[in-house]
C-alpha cells in the first residue's frame, strides 16, 4: 500500500483552530484549510484530498451539511468530525451521515494524529479492495504462485532463474508456504513442462510405500552402491519429481535416495528431482537426523518462500484470489471486502500462512450473504485484530509512537475484556469501567470494538444499550 503523503483540508471558523491543526498536521501531510463549508466545497472541487477534518457549527454550510455533500461527490474522501459539543447523538449523526470518526474539543494533538492516520488507511483500504478483482485479474507473480511484494519478487526471480536449469531444487519454508505450489509452477516454466509432475508428501507416506515407489525394493535391503529406481521415476519420467518434508524419510530410505541419486545417467532417472522441507536441514545434518550426502545433492539450488507475515501487501491480493476461486466452485454472494475486513487480515499474523488464509477466505465466503464480506463474517478471533495494532517491529518506531502503540494495545485489550465481561451490554460496562457511557460509546468507536460481537442472546433492546 502507498505510503505517499496524504492530503487533508482542515475546516474551522476560528483561525487559531485552523493555524493549530495545521501545525498538528503539517509533518506528516499536505495539509490546506477552509474557513467554513462553503469555502471548503470550492477547494475540494479544485483538488482532491483523503481527509476533510471539519467542524460541526460554522456560518454558512455547517460539519453536517458538508458530509452530506462530500460523501455524495467525493465518496472516497473520509470525514472526520471535530466539535466542543461533545455528545453520542452528534457523533451518532455523523456517523450516520458517513463520517469516519469524530473528535471531541478540547483534544490531544497524538489523537488527531492517530485518527486522521487511520482515516487515510481506511481510504487507501477501500481504494485497494476497490482495485483487487482488476489486480487478481492481471495475476502478478510466477506461474500459479501469486505475488506483488518485495520478498516475493525475490522469490520469483530465483524461480525464474532455477527454470532455465536442469539441476534439484530444495524449497525451503514454513508449513503452508506454499512450497509445492512453487515447485509445481517452476516445473510447468521448464523444458519438462509437458512431461508429469508428481508431488510426493513424504511425512504423511507410509514408509512401506516410499520404499516400493522410490526404488526396487532390493535396494533397501542390499548394501550395494548401486541402487534401482522404482514405479514413481516411472511415472515422472521426462517430468519432475517433488518430495515434500524430505527429512521425514527414514534413515534407511535417505541412504538409498543418496545412492540413487549419486547415478545421474542411470536408466529411469530422466526426471528432475525437487525437494521441500520446513525445518532447517543443516542442522538436521549436524543433529544426526538427516544425510549430510543427500542434503549436497539436493540443495545445488535453495529456494526459500517468505511467511506470509512478511509479505502484507500480498494479503488482500491472495484473499481476493481465494474469493473468486471459492465464488466459482459454490456460486456464493461475496464479491469483495469492507475495508476493515482488510485491516483485520493485515493485522493478523498468520502461523498458519497462505493455507490459513485460504481457509479463512473460504469460511467467511460461505458465512456471508452480502456483496461484501464484513467483520461479522469473520472469526471473533480475528475481528479482535482489526484494532490499532499493526504488528510493526516497535524498533522501527520513535519513542513517542512506541508508548502510543503500547497505549492504543492494552486500551483496546481492556475494552475487549469489559466487554467480554458484561456480554456486550455498554451501559452496565460503563458503570463497571466508572466512565460516563457516551465516553465509553467513544472508546469503543475509536478502537474498533462492537459491543454487538460480543452480546449474549436474547436480549432485550434495553439490556443492549
Amino acid at each position: 500500500m502507498s505510503r505517499a503523503r496524504g492530503r487533508v483540508l482542515v475546516v474551522d471558523d476560528k483561525p487559531n483552530m485552523l493555524g493549530l491543526l495545521h501545525q498538528i498536521l503539517d509533518d506528516a501531510y499536505d495539509v490546506e484549510t477552509a474557513s467554513d463549508g462553503d469555502e471548503a466545497l470550492k477547494v475540494i472541487a479544485t483538488r482532491s484530498f483523503d481527509v476533510v477534518l471539519t467542524d460541526v457549527r460554522m456560518p454558512g454550510a455547517d460539519g453536517f451539511a458538508l458530509i452530506r455533500v462530500v460523501k455524495q461527490r467525493w465518496p472516497s474522501t473520509e470525514v472526520v468530525m471535530m466539535t466542543a459539543f461533545a455528545s453520542i447523538e452528534t457523533a451518532v449523526e455523523a456517523i450516520k451521515l458517513g463520517a469516519y470518526d469524530y473528535l471531541a474539543k478540547p483534544f490531544d494533538p497524538d489523537d488527531v494524529k492517530l485518527v486522521v492516520a487511520r482515516a487515510i488507511e481506511r481510504k487507501r483500504l477501500r481504494e485497494r479492495a476497490e482495485l483487487l478483482p482488476a489486480d487478481v485479474a492481471r495475476r502478478p507473480g510466477f506461474g500459479k504462485v501469486l505475488g506483488e511484494s518485495q520478498p516475493m519478487l525475490d522469490v520469483f526471480a530465483r524461480l525464474e532463474h532455477a527454470a532455465n536449469l536442469d539441476t534439484p531444487v530444495l524449497l525451503s519454508g514454513e508449513p503452508g508456504v506454499g512450497k509445492e505450489l512453487a515447485a509445481e509452477s517452476l516445473h510447468e516454466a521448464s523444458r519438462r513442462q509437458d512431461a508429469p509432475f508428481i508431488p510426493i508428501d513424504c511425512g504423511a507416506s507410509a514408509p512401506d510405500f516410499l520404499g516400493q515407489g522410490l526404488f526396487d525394493t532390493r535396494g533397501l535391503n542390499v548394501p550395494t552402491q548401486s541402487v534401482a529406481p522404482g514405479l514413481l521415476w516411472s511415472k515422472a519420467r521426462g517430468g519432475s519429481l517433488f518430495l515434500n518434508e524430505i527429512d521425514e524419510l527414514s534413515p534407511v530410505i535417505q541412504i538409498s535416495l543418496a545412492r540413487l541419486l549419486d547415478q545421474p545417467n542411470a536408466p529411469g532417472l530422466n526426471v528432475r528431482v525437487m525437494a521441500g522441507s520446513e525445518n532447517d536441514l543443516v542442522a538436521a545434518v549436524k543433529a544426526g537426523r538427516f544425510r549430510e550426502e543427500l542434503l549436497c545433492q539436493l540443495n545445488v539450488l535453495t529456494i526459500d518462500l517468505p511467511p506470509l507475515r512478511v509479505r502484507g501487501s500480498d494479503i488482500p491480493l491472495l484473499a481476493q484470489h481465494f474469493l473468486e476461486r471459492f465464488r466459482a466452485a459454490h456460486r456464493v454472494a461475496a464479491e469483495g471486502f469492507e475495508p476493515d475486513v482488510l485491516e483485520a487480515l493485515l493485522a493478523h499474523d498468520w502461523p498458519g500462512n497462505v493455507r490459513e488464509l485460504r481457509s479463512l477466505i473460504e469460511r467467511a465466503a460461505a458465512a456471508c450473504r452480502a456483496r461484501l464480506i464484513t467483520l461479522s463474517d469473520l472469526p471473533v478471533d480475528l475481528r479482535e485484530t482489526a484494532g490499532p495494532d499493526s504488528g510493526v517491529d516497535l524498533s522501527s518506531l520513535t519513542y513517542r509512537e512506541a508508548l502510543n502503540r503500547a497505549r492504543d494495545r492494552t486500551s483496546r485489550e481492556y475494552l475487549i475484556a469489559l466487554m467480554r465481561t458484561f456480554g456486550g451490554r455498554v451501559t452496565q460496562a460503563a458503570a463497571g469501567a466508572r466512565i460516563e457511557r457516551e465516553s465509553l460509546h467513544r472508546l469503543l468507536k475509536r478502537y474498533n470494538v462492537r459491543a454487538e460481537s460480543y452480546r449474549d442472546e436474547g436480549l432485550t433492546s434495553a439490556e443492549e444499550k
